[in-house]
């Protein structure tokens, strides 16, 4: 234990880590700031801001709560009207109504493709068009407020990304600190240097990633839940545009369970990452070397599947590379849904432990290969 806690403490005390998690939270500040600061709902002609627009919103979305039909739909559009962002060389920015209408305009008709200024020309669905209509109003989906859950999740995509390259950092000179400050061979000859020494190693690297992803997690989900409070998880997420409607994620298709999904996920990245990062801080001599190798192999499954995978044949091998690029941390806070996060799950698993005993074996036989 007190190994562990040695370990630990080193990891913690470093001044680029403690920057690291000062800047990323400071921008957690900023970006709650700017995303919530012009939040509005218009209601007959009285606009509502912040706080007091997620509860005028929470209102006018009881008329509706429930099965989304099409009857509900076109009751909304004749009450509210479609919305639309106004032009913004006269207005800025500025789209009005409120979520029932803005949800109306952005699912069930062609906005998202046109963006026109005029909620006058647009319609529903029609036509060739008119099964995206009938895939969220056909009385599957639960309607209700998402706006905050919405947020809150594209936020903690991001949170777990910004995460991921910290822990990189900080854990890329475990195990190469040692090879700089020659005490590698030292540590190896003492009593539990060649077992206990290295395990408390890893586990304090595991440890440091779990604690500091729970005090990401904690902190998101307490700044928007305040704000927005804690209805809707009993929601359909394929009407926030997490699930396509005929999919469901391992644990079902409401909000809650998207959520608990994203937040697992978001977990086994950021482990995964600290596995794969402890063996490249093996396998490398010099520190400077170990982060940028520990960088490069975050970053490599996106150069794979944008820059490489459409260069070669799409052939089984180039396919199934590019399957279990998705499955690595870069990818794993954007969430797998359905039937591929079992496997994905039991990829990331084979990985983090082969790459931590891959690490340990590594800094266990330094002395030999030295």
């Amino acid at each position: 234990m007190n190994i562990f806690r040695y370990e630990s403490s080193k990891i913690w005390s470093k001044r680029i880590v403690l920057i690291g998690l000062a800047l990323l939270f400071a921008w957690f500040v900023f970006y709650f700031y700017v995303s919530n600061k012009d939040y509005e709902c218009v209601d007959n002609g009285v606009v509502y801001h912040g706080t007091t627009a997620v509860a005028k919103n929470k209102e006018i979305v009881k008329q509706f709560e429930g099965p989304m039909t099409m009857e509900k739909a076109k009751k909304i559009v004749d009450l509210y009207g479609f919305s639309v962002y106004e032009d913004p060389t006269e207005t800025g920015y500025y789209r009005g109504g409120n979520y029932c209408s803005q949800w109306v305009t952005d699912y069930l008709t062609p906005y998202t493709e046109t963006y026109s200024y005029d909620a006058d020309e647009l319609a529903f669905y029609s036509g060739d068009q008119s099964e995206k209509l009938e895939e969220y109003t056909s009385g599957d989906l639960n309607f209700t407020y998402l706006d905050g859950w919405k947020a809150l999740m594209m936020c903690l995509n991001m949170m777990i990304l910004l995460l991921d390259f910290i822990i990189v950092i900080a854990v890329a000179n475990v195990f190469t600190e040692e090879y700089t400050l020659k005490t590698a061979p030292i540590l190896l000859t003492t009593e539990h240097g060649k077992a206990r020494g290295i395990w408390a190693k890893v586990l304090a690297a595991i440890s440091f990633s779990v604690i500091a992803y729970l005090l990401v997690v904690g902190i998101v989900l307490v700044s928007f839940c305040c704000f927005y409070g804690t209805d809707g998880l009993s929601g359909s997420a394929a009407l926030m545009g997490r699930l396509a409607p005929e999919i469901a994620g391992i644990f079902g298709t409401s909000v809650g369970a998207v959520l608990a999904e994203t937040l697992l996920t978001g977990l086994i990245s950021v482990i995964m990452s600290t596995c794969i990062t402890l063996a490249v801080s093996a396998a490398c001599k010099q520190p400077f070397t170990s982060i940028l190798a520990g960088l490069g192999m975050f970053i490599l499954p996106y150069i794979y599947v944008n820059y490489i995978a459409p260069l070669l044949p799409s052939v089984g091998i180039v396919k199934l590379l590019e399957l279990f690029a998705k499955w690595c941390p870069l990818y794993l806070p954007i969430r797998i849904v359905g039937p591929k996060f079992l496997p994905a799950l039991i990829f990331v698993l084979v990985v983090s432990i082969s790459t931590a005993l891959l690490g340990y074996h590594q800094y266990k036989n330094y002395e030999e290969t030295s």
